[in-house]
């Protein structure tokens, strides 16, 4: 966004379910709602959620389940799964935003064991608080967007979205759902849940032994004939 000195990186959420979430939903409601006004967007970077938290080790919740396995999409996350060709893949990756759990009965709920951990805004009164959702994912996306940025300070933010994406791989689980996919049709469907996958911060910053980024910086000119 914006151009000169003042160009700056938009990192959005996709956004969450509303209402209560049942396991037996899971994940056919996450491709059926929408990723949320403004992430069909081109330009900014949008982040969806993504899980490998499922041990439940609270006593008030034994016998409880949780709905996502590890490494796939969190019971909240929208995707563009819905959405026509012509639309930008959303999220364009995914970073942990816990999980939900259930006894088999009521609908899914978020409990601490499953969530993230942030800071209060009342420290006065606690330090901590649990957090969760495309939110939190969001937070850890532009928390590794800002390292690279610390890192590559020289970078234009579209190189910055660039490297984000192109250094997210697809977890275990995601990689299953692909594989398991009879068309070509199955796999876009995919991709609109998990975006590109789960970034890494030094994959986005170096070249490996094995794996080299080229990075060019430049401008193409439309021309109107």
């Amino acid at each position: 966004y914006g151009g000169g000195d003042k160009r700056r990186l938009m990192i959005l959420a996709a956004g969450n379910l509303r209402g209560d979430i049942g396991a037996n939903e899971y994940p056919d409601r996450n491709d059926l709602e929408e990723a949320e006004n403004p992430a069909q967007a081109w330009n900014p970077l949008v982040v969806g959620a993504f899980t490998e938290r499922n041990t439940i080790t609270h006593a008030d919740y034994s016998g409880w389940q949780a709905v996502a396995p590890v490494g796939d999409i969190s019971p909240s996350s929208r995707t563009s799964g819905i959405w026509d060709r012509q639309w930008p893949i959303r999220p364009d990756v995914v970073f942990e935003g816990g999980n939900c759990a259930h006894d088999g009965v009521n609908p899914a709920v978020a409990i601490d064991d499953l969530q993230l951990l942030t800071t209060h805004y009342r420290p006065n009164t606690r330090m901590f608080q649990e957090f969760g959702d495309t939110s939190a994912a969001c937070a850890r996306g532009a928390h590794l967007a800002a390292n690279i940025m610390a890192a590559r300070p020289e970078l234009w933010p579209e190189t910055v979205r660039g490297l984000v994406v192109h250094s997210a791989e697809w977890t275990a689980a995601m990689r299953g759902r692909f594989s398991a996919g009879a068309s070509q049709q199955h796999k876009l469907s995919m991709l609109r849940r998990y975006g590109w996958g789960v970034p890494d911060l030094g994959r986005a910053v170096l070249s490996a032994s094995n794996d080299a980024t080229m990075i060019v910086e430049d401008a193409l000119l439309p021309f109107r004939k």
